[in-house]
């Protein structure tokens, strides 16, 4: 009786979400043509893994991998969180995301670091907080990477992505929400490299 009730008083909520996933689907629907996309579920709906890959005719690596690492390139391409420097190095940042929704608000600490060797930038998860009335999980953990290459005079960015979440009524709602946001920030970043990486 107690779970069927507080199922039932999550229901507005459900609703919200699938709202959100509709909408974010909307606008990324028509800009996903150099975009594949992975999205991987745990079997008990706790955590997610992104395999993804795009292109651009650019040929300098160099010129890639700064438009994806560069703090400020990164504000441009995440245009829904207010994002503070907390520190900037030549190979190293810590970058604080600050998301608020409609019903909740939440902050993510990320320190992004950039291997030029191995034309590589990784990201790891620092810290986590949220507030607000929406029952939204905690992120336990979130790191991955993105990988520069090139193939037959052509440069790939391959990005990974995988996060632990804590327990949550909504699961598959919610898993669902991110897929699709997370879609869409992958849309954004690979139109912004295409758009600013001309031969």
């Amino acid at each position: 009786m107690i779970v069927k009730k507080v199922k039932s008083l999550l229901l507005p909520f459900a609703l919200i979400l699938k709202s959100i996933i509709a909408l974010s689907a909307l606008a990324q629907s028509k800009h996903n043509d150099s975009l594949s996309f992975e999205f991987k579920k745990g079997r008990d709906m706790q955590s997610y893994e992104i395999l993804a890959e795009f292109y651009c005719s650019n040929p300098n690596i160099s010129e890639v991998k700064s438009l994806i690492y560069e703090p400020e390139n990164v504000k441009k391409v995440v245009s829904d969180a207010k994002i503070e420097i907390l520190t900037s190095e030549t190979d190293r940042h810590i970058l604080l995301y600050r998301y608020k929704k409609a019903f909740y608000s939440i902050e993510m600490g990320f320190e992004r670091t950039l291997n030029d060797q191995e034309n590589k930038i990784s990201f790891v998860m620092t810290s986590f907080k949220k507030s607000g009335g929406l029952p939204v999980p905690d992120i336990i953990s979130s790191s991955g990477s993105y990988l520069i290459t090139q193939r037959n005079g052509i440069t790939y960015v391959e990005y990974r992505q995988t996060t632990k979440t804590s327990q949550f009524f909504l699961k598959k709602q919610y898993l669902d929400m991110i897929e699709e946001e997370c879609r869409l920030y992958l849309v954004k970043l690979a139109s912004f490299v295409n758009e600013m990486a001309v031969p």
